[in-house]
């Protein structure tokens, strides 16, 4: 195949919003082919909602994934390739658009190669996103109007960035392989991509009615290896030493050695043979592709670097990358490492086996949708730009198997990402880098299943000009942990910044208004160390949680007052705290996954909650119907201890709400009471009328729903059957009484923001009523010189912190 830097074909564009086709057609030759179109889809009719006539560029933007109502805008772009396009499979190709102007986010694009025939060859003047079946979500691939993410239509075969910082006319682009150019003949043949942003930031780039810099797919001539030999020597290839517009191939077994000196080619295919690196050489090559048969190998001992890592990847000749091709290994010796300076590219395994003392180190994984393994006894995994990391990486290494974050803020993409211990190890949040100082690292998924650290004690940042960062470390988890290994979070000794939530591991993110709560499997115990502050977005109903030193655990972190945030067990130790939610929030301790359902509340320890509003307040039109109190449900026993801190109407910041709704607990009233912890019992699946007990009133539920509804459902699969019985059988007389309450709090801090209480001579006292509940009480501050001695039925303590925020009242 021979293809002279050849543009294969151009674009043309049409904009369409979901429910209406919309379109308008401006033809462009470039070379000798007619430029075909394109289809914009906005689900929200913001971007692309009216005709633009003969637009200049066009916009990708993305949206919030817990809301259907963010603004979304998704490009489909169509190449003509002619009657008879030769395309090779193991060919790479670049996919190349360049910015229309400088305010184009740094965020994360995806391409996917469009399969679904009527997509590839839609006619600009005629297309509707309405044309799919109605049924669109058992009828994909056609269901064209429900994709989110065009995976539905085609399989993603690329990743990459705008430039960072934004710029105009910044030519950006990745290779994708011959193989994931889907064609489409009828009459002419089409290669159709779908282009998707992964946050809520936009990419502009040029259309086909910009003459100058349209999107453009285009490869270049292959020149073959004629045998072993340097890289840029003339006696290796075909033809003589390398010069531009071309790619060189390794064929025949041959051995190309990448020696000092500059290469003039375009990148390096591997095909069948090795490219061998030699310590301490570093040569600009722009895109190297290893093919089954091909291979990576250093001949001599030492530290091994591919490609250039001076250049950024806004370079012109950044386009390529480390294209993995076929599953490939890399053999390191004890203390010898490996640095990747290009994007890995891959859909494939590499597998580094490492000896003791040596690192990976790789700038670019994000792009990666492969699996990467760190085998062996190796000691480090260094991400060092501010990327994340795009397809799986496992860490298997028996040595210091250690995954470093060293650059700014984490580039990761919502919802790829996984990263696997399966033997012990640490993530350490290393990076201090100036003038950055939130220095959020994070990934979409953590599997833990051997005992694994993470490191946030690296040194607080210092800014240019000397200046103290604020001394955030943050790591997030935007999707999901899982696994049964237990995991310990380490803070620093001292107090980070401004609070100790500077120092956190966030789980889970902030859903706003959407009041279903994710539910993380991680079936481990979680323990933070010193400063070290939890932040749980999300539920983990079979993990227990321990909090030593000055750390903290705060539950349902930003989350709606509406949502339950369950945990399986929960420990609070001498020094560390508990802060149930931002905002009034429901902490739920169950019994799951094999946990006790405890809550221990030990000498020492601090409990923060909170109250908004009366406990019988209705919520007017507009409002939140939830519990504006803070309320912990416990399904087994609670221990308590330490000091309770009553927050009186603190300002409610409700995420997704604006103006926020702020209930405020106003005037207070004498006897007004909330029951902030409580004992209930935890239920059998067979208890179908939920009365505490499994029994013959559930049996004749089950009798009355057989075969009819799911009344009497013990297995949750949607119906009431003969399994249903035999799981009331094995059940049958066993009761769910609730756990008991023992111990008292030491002391019981109020603070008052607004000094309501002690202008209005009221003060808050704790009630234990039974074993079964605590209750905070409204009394009149007079009543507490008689408070009996703490072995009776009230304890009660107070101090008031007045004038701590600005009022916003409700009232």
């Amino acid at each position: 195949m021979k293809l002279t830097n050849h543009l294969l074909c151009s674009i043309a564009f049409m904009a369409a919003i979901a429910t209406n086709s919309i379109a308008y057609a401006a033809e462009l030759s470039l070379g000798s082919v007619d430029a075909d179109t394109f289809v914009e889809f906005d689900s929200n009719g913001g971007i692309g909602g009216t005709p633009r006539g003969t637009a200049t560029y066009m916009e990708v933007r993305g949206g919030d994934p817990f809301n259907s109502l963010s603004l979304t805008s998704k490009s489909l772009v169509r190449f003509d390739l002619g009657a008879s396009p030769a395309i090779d499979p193991n060919l790479p190709y670049f996919f190349e658009v360049t910015t229309d102007d400088a305010r184009n986010s740094n965020d994360t694009f995806r391409l996917y190669s469009i399969t679904d025939g009527p997509t590839q060859s839609f006619n600009e003047a005629t297309f509707s996103w309405e044309f799919a079946d109605a049924d669109f979500q058992n009828n994909a691939p056609n269901a064209t109007a429900g994709f989110d993410n065009f995976l539905a239509a085609g399989p993603l075969v690329g990743v990459f960035f705008a430039p960072e910082p934004s710029q105009a006319d910044a030519a950006i682009g990745i290779p994708i392989l011959g193989s994931d150019i889907s064609t489409f003949v009828n009459g002419n043949t089409f290669a159709t991509f779908g282009i998707t942003e992964t946050e809520t930031n936009r990419l502009r780039f040029n259309t086909k009615e910009n003459v100058n810099t349209p999107a453009r797919l285009y490869t270049f001539d292959v020149v073959n290896s004629q045998a072993s030999g340097n890289l840029s020597s003339a006696g290796a290839w075909v033809g003589g030493s390398p010069v531009a517009d071309n790619w060189y191939k390794i064929i025949g077994g041959n051995t190309v050695t990448v020696a000092a000196g500059a290469f003039a080619g375009e990148g390096v295919i591997v095909d069948n043979g090795a490219l061998n690196f030699v310590p301490g050489v570093v040569v600009d090559i722009p895109l190297i592709q290893i093919n089954a048969g091909g291979t990576l190998t250093h001949s001599t001992p030492g530290n091994i670097e591919i490609g250039d890592g001076t250049l950024s990847r806004n370079d012109a000749r950044f386009h390529g990358g480390l294209v993995i091709n076929s599953d490939l290994s890399y053999t390191a010796a004890a203390g010898e490492n490996l640095t990747i300076n290009l994007p890995i590219r891959t859909r494939n395994t590499f597998t580094f086996n490492g000896g003791a003392g040596s690192d990976l180190i790789m700038r670019f994984p994000q792009a990666s949708r492969g699996l990467i393994q760190f085998n062996g006894s190796g000691d480090e995994v260094v991400l060092s730009e501010d990327e994340g990391v795009g397809g799986t990486l496992e860490m298997n290494s028996t040595g210091g198997n250690t995954l470093v974050f060293d650059g700014e803020d984490t580039e990761q993409e919502f919802g790829f990402g996984t990263v696997v211990f399966n033997q012990p190890g640490t993530i350490d949040h290393r990076s201090n880098t100036s003038p950055k100082s939130d220095r959020l690292q994070g990934l979409a998924y953590l599997e833990v299943n051997a005992p694994m650290t993470l490191d946030l004690t690296a040194p607080e940042v210092t800014n240019t000009g000397g200046s103290t960062g604020n001394g955030r470390r943050i790591f997030q988890i935007t999707r999901a942990l899982r696994g049964g290994g237990d995991m310990t979070v380490n803070g620093t000794p001292s107090a980070p910044g401004v609070g100790v939530g500077n120092n956190s591991i966030q789980i889970g993110v902030d859903q706003g208004t959407d009041t279903s709560i994710e539910s993380v499997s991680f079936s481990g115990t979680m323990t933070a160390n010193n400063y070290a502050d939890i932040e749980m977005r999300t539920s983990m109903p079979a993990a227990k949680v321990v909090i030593n030193g000055a750390g903290q655990l705060t539950t349902g972190f930003d989350l709606s007052p509406e949502a339950i945030v369950e945990v399986g067990e929960i420990q609070i130790n001498s020094g560390g705290s508990l802060n149930v939610g931002t905002q009034p929030q429901q902490l739920h301790v169950v019994k799951s996954g094999g946990r006790t359902g405890n809550l221990t509340l030990g000498s020492g320890s601090k409990l923060t909650m909170q109250i908004n509003e009366a406990e019988d307040y209705l919520p007017e039109p507009g409002e939140y119907d939830g519990v504006f109190f803070d309320k912990i449900e416990v399904e087994g026993n609670v221990i308590l201890g330490g000091t309770l801190t009553i927050q009186l109407n603190p300002d409610v910041i409700v995420p997704g709400v604006s103006p926020p709704t702020d209930p405020q607990y106003f005037p207070p009233v004498l006897g007004d009471t909330w029951d902030i912890i409580t004992t209930v019992g935890s239920p059998s699946p067979a208890d179908f009328d939920g009365l505490n007990g499994v029994d013959s009133a559930d049996l004749a539920i089950w009798q009355g729903s057989y075969g009819m509804n799911d009344a009497g459902d013990a297995d949750g699969d949607g119906d009431s059957d003969g399994a249903d019985f035999f799981a009331w059988q094995r059940s049958f007389g066993a009761n769910s009484a609730a756990g008991t309450i023992s111990g008292t709090f030491s002391n019981l801090i109020v603070e008052d923001a607004f000094g309501d209480l002690a202008a209005n001579n009221l003060a808050l006292q704790i009630n234990y009523i039974g074993t079964t509940t605590v209750q905070i009480e409204v009394v009149a501050a007079s009543a507490l010189s008689a408070v009996p001695e703490p072995s009776a039925s009230v304890l009660a303590a107070m101090a008031s912190v007045a004038g701590l925020w600005g009022r916003r009242r409700s009232s």
